[in-house]
């Protein structure tokens, strides 16, 4: 409910936080931010709230990680319900928002919004900026302007923002740094005696695809067959790289799973270096195996457009660019401070 005021009066938050109102807190972080950018955000937005005057915490903390361009937003309807579930004579309340970016990054999705808040006879505080929004008080011509030119601001903000990632995205790939995590070696499960002695997995699967084939060798017991204590094999796995091979040999010939096959073998013998260690996931991985990664990865994915990086190279996945820096695994390896990206 709204206070009752004139065209010549205007309400401030400071008189609704006075006249017994309470307020929910919108709390939204990207979907690219941590739960702790959350936490700092709730106690902002409550520690600025009380210095207006609100002494009693919200009634309710509707909190989401999402895109605020998404158009469904679970958030919204809780609130929403929270509101309708509260009797209309005793819905003294106001939503409050940090930004007008947190309260959404779609302009038309933020006029609905506050739309529905203002049919309900809710107010919307947008905090940094000192908006009070809804009811017939004399600011609200004002505000209303403002709001919605923060509105179209963070929207073409959003907008340039997301250019620039994917402009950035394709420059990047251009050079061959790609992200992800490090296809796995199994480098564990190389053999050290027999006929399999220092091959590959993804060689061996390659070596059986005509039994694979031809059903003379199954999915799941070659799996079991090429696990050890020190690691398990799955059949999907073996499935997913027996389908890339192909693809490979189909694209490009023997010679290309070859040279393919060639790239794995160096990276194993590497990996297989005191203090370097497998490409086990980027939280455990030595800084040299990092950066074996980073020459790599590029080529893994499309060994097709990238050079291959056990005998060529590209010297653009260096960090650091020297005269001397090759891009190959064996400089990856030996110099991996400079390939490492320059946040470490």
């Amino acid at each position: 409910m709204f206070v009752e005021v004139n065209e010549e009066r205007s309400v401030t938050i400071q008189e609704l936080a006075k006249d017994g109102y309470k307020y929910i807190a919108l709390i939204r972080t990207s979907t690219t931010e941590q739960d702790e950018n959350r936490e700092v955000q709730e106690k902002d937005l409550i520690d600025s709230m009380e210095r207006l005057g609100f002494k009693q915490q919200p009634v309710l903390i509707a909190s989401e990680n999402v895109s605020g361009a998404k158009a469904e937003r679970e958030q919204i309807t809780v609130i929403m319900d929270f509101i309708e579930s509260t009797p209309e004579k005793k819905r003294k309340l106001i939503v409050v928002a940090r930004d007008v970016s947190r309260f959404s990054r779609n302009t038309r999705q933020g006029l609905d919004i506050q739309e529905q808040l203002e049919q309900l006879g809710v107010y919307l505080f947008i905090q940094q900026s000192n908006l009070l929004l809804n009811g017939d008080g004399a600011e609200q011509g004002s505000n209303q302007l403002i709001f919605e030119i923060l509105l179209a601001v963070g929207k073409s903000g959003k907008r340039s923002e997301t250019i620039a990632s994917k402009t950035g995205t394709r420059e990047a790939k251009k050079k061959g740094l790609f992200s992800g995590t490090p296809q796995d070696s199994y480098v564990k499960l190389v053999r050290t005696s027999g006929s399999q002695r220092g091959k590959s997995i993804r060689r061996r699967i390659y070596e059986s695809l005509g039994g694979l084939e031809a059903k003379t060798i199954f999915i799941k017991p070659m799996a079991k067959e090429l696990s050890n204590s020190a690691q398990n094999f799955y059949p999907a796995k073996l499935r997913a790289i027996r389908d890339e091979l192909k693809d490979i040999e189909a694209q490009g010939g023997k010679k290309k799973v070859e040279e393919y096959l060639a790239v794995w073998d160096a990276i194993i013998k590497e990996e297989r270096k005191r203090a370097v260690g497998p490409r086990v996931g980027k939280g455990r991985m030595t800084d040299r195996a990092r950066a074996i990664h980073r020459v790599t990865v590029a080529y893994l994915q499309n060994p097709f457009d990238f050079p291959r990086p056990d005998t060529i190279g590209n010297p653009l996945t260096a960090t650091i660019m020297t005269p001397d820096r090759t891009g190959t695994i064996a400089d990856a390896s030996a110099n991996s401070t400079l390939y490492l990206p320059k946040a470490r």
